[in-house]
């Protein structure tokens, strides 16, 4: 499979944004948005965000903040697999906010005291529609070390075969990671200048 690409977006038209999957967790449901984003060139992608237009109007978008993009996307169709191509820098943020964030969880500090040695598995929260069944490896965000109970400083390992989009859907965090993830994206977008703002 070939490397997803950096997405080089500059401007954002926001006459057009689609408010497309409402996710299915606990907790309640959130949507993703796909905006237009005109490149330099003239051409233009559709950019998939957890950011929602309020934020996106206000701020704008930087690099990062983009999941990544779709092809063929029309007005009435979802985004699949098969369509979504995925974004590096947001996975590496992605991946950071976990490194950072998730050994202070309560649920992965008494998961750590549990396994007492050995790795965590931070799995992709879509598992639990299938209850009893092992994680595809495309569910697997990344891993903890675990020492006498305790998570290892430094030692979380990302998975690069965790898909943001699988046949279950969209990637689904637990809540308060959720959490910090869109906190992590709305100060990116508030520390750059964003694109599409003067």
């Amino acid at each position: 499979m070939e490397k997803p690409r950096a997405l080089a977006v500059y401007t954002v038209e926001m006459g057009f944004v689609k408010d497309w999957f409402a996710r299915r967790e606990a907790g309640g449901a959130r949507s993703c948005y796909v905006y237009i984003v005109e490149r330099p060139d003239g051409t233009r992608d559709n950019a998939v965000s957890l950011l929602a237009s309020d934020v996106v109007a206000q701020h704008g978008l930087v690099p990062e903040v983009i999941m990544g993009r779709c092809d063929r996307f029309e007005a009435d169709e979802k985004i699949c697999p098969e369509n979504f191509e995925p974004n590096p820098l947001f996975i590496d943020l992605l991946h950071d906010v976990v490194a950072r964030e998730a050994d202070r969880l309560p649920n992965v500090i008494a998961a750590a005291q549990q396994q007492q040695h050995g790795f965590i598995l931070m799995l992709d929260m879509r598992t639990l529609m299938h209850p009893g069944t092992i994680p595809s490896l495309v569910d697997i965000i990344g891993q903890f070390a675990v020492r006498d109970g305790v998570i290892v400083p430094e030692s979380y390992r990302r998975n690069d075969d965790h898909l943001l989009f699988s046949d279950d859907g969209l990637f689904q965090l637990d809540d308060e990671l959720d959490g910090k993830l869109m906190d992590r994206l709305t100060q990116r977008v508030m520390a750059k200048r964003a694109i599409g703002r003067p």
